[in-house]
């Protein structure tokens, strides 16, 4: 039985293949066991960390927000809002109000006056 093993792993191409496999599997394995395991309770911290979906209600619809660091208004679901620092935003009930405040509309906000 050893004699006909060693005539099998003789050939070069059946040994590099049979090295290669080995060592992906070897290599998966390693990686599953790399990855730390998580409790349920952990998962539920990692989901209310999540930002929340993108669905909008009505007050989302009229909200806006501006850095006090900028002059442009965003909704809150434009890109511009998600770019903003925490600290400086400002909310404002509506984009009238946000205009009287001497703030302009954003241009890369879709549906801004």
């Amino acid at each position: 039985m050893f004699a006909q093993i060693k005539r099998f792993l003789e050939h070069d191409t059946t040994f590099f293949s049979l090295l290669l496999l080995l060592i992906g599997v070897g290599s998966f394995g390693l990686g599953r066991l790399s990855v730390p395991v998580t409790s349920p309770e952990q998962t539920a911290m990692v989901t209310l960390t999540e930002p929340a979906p993108t669905v909008r209600n009505e007050t989302q619809d009229t909200q806006v927000v501006v850095s006090v660091n900028g002059t442009k208004y965003h909704y809150l679901w434009c890109p511009g809002a998600g770019q903003m620092n925490p600290e400086n935003k400002r909310f404002f009930a509506s984009p009238a109000e946000a205009k009287a405040a001497g703030y302009e509309p954003a241009a890369n906000c879709p549906e801004l006056e």
